[in-house]
């Protein structure tokens, strides 16, 4: 599956206004995907590559994420673990729907506006407390009706308040299908994702682009590497999709 064409995921919300899952590795619920639902996801086992919109970046137990809708995700084990894990994901998925009426018959609760607009591009919880932060999953999963809701609320409310944030997607959204830079930014990216753990040169990296070396840029982004060093034996190199869709 490219990594510009995610699968899109259909979240059933006519019974339930959230949907808490917790799964193991390997599973195929892992796979680039995208869906119309914010998603609060925390890892609890191995390590691995979180892919988040145009971010690549590492994950170990007790990195939490908050994606906004429509922003494909995906996060892959090192090739490491050779062991099957029985839980490595535990998330919660919840509609713009649901927090515009919270915010509607409550309104202290716009206080979560500008989170949630971060979340549009994806959010790293910096040095959130792995232990409480697994609590409040373990919360949400063992509640049901208005409890359920409240362990949620409880959760948002101290996240809301974390000061320590990454913003990790600088596009927030994908390129018209079929532009000139998406399939440029396709053919590179699904290489790398496919073959992440592997070095990737830049003379290949430019091949794959239809470009030469020397038009492939210096660029710094976001991450603060260069194509050069994303090219070379190291695993950042979300900036190459950044400097291709620079050209």
């Amino acid at each position: 599956m490219s990594i510009i064409q995610p699968e899109i995921e259909i979240v059933d919300r006519n019974r339930h206004s959230l949907r808490y899952l917790e799964h193991g590795w390997p599973t195929e619920l892992c796979r680039w995907h995208s869906h119309a639902e914010y998603e609060l996801h925390l890892i609890v086992a191995t390590r691995g590559k979180a892919f988040v919109g145009d971010y690549i970046g590492d994950f170990s137990p007790g990195t939490l994420f908050l994606t906004g809708p429509n922003l494909p995700h995906n996060w892959i084990t090192d090739d490491v673990w050779k062991t099957p894990v029985d839980t490595r994901d535990m998330l919660v998925q919840f509609s713009q729907s649901s927090v515009d009426s919270l915010a509607a018959a409550f309104t202290e609760f716009r206080e979560l506006r500008q989170m949630l607009m971060t979340a549009q591009s994806g959010i790293e919880f910096l040095n959130f407390n792995p232990t409480f932060a697994r609590g409040h999953m373990e919360a949400i999963r063992d509640s049901k009706g208005p409890e359920r809701i409240l362990a949620f609320i409880r959760f948002l409310v101290r996240l809301n308040e974390h000061a320590e944030r990454k913003l990790l997607s600088v596009v927030n959204h994908l390129q018209p299908e079929g532009s000139g830079k998406q399939a440029k930014v396709g053919q590179v990216i699904d290489h790398i994702v496919q073959n992440f753990s592997e070095d990737i040169s830049i003379d290949a990296a430019a091949n794959m682009a239809g470009m030469t070396q020397a038009t492939l840029p210096q660029f710094s982004g976001h991450h603060g590497a260069s194509v050069c060093g994303i090219c070379e034996p190291c695993p950042h190199r979300a900036g190459l999709w950044h400097a291709l869709c620079d050209r």
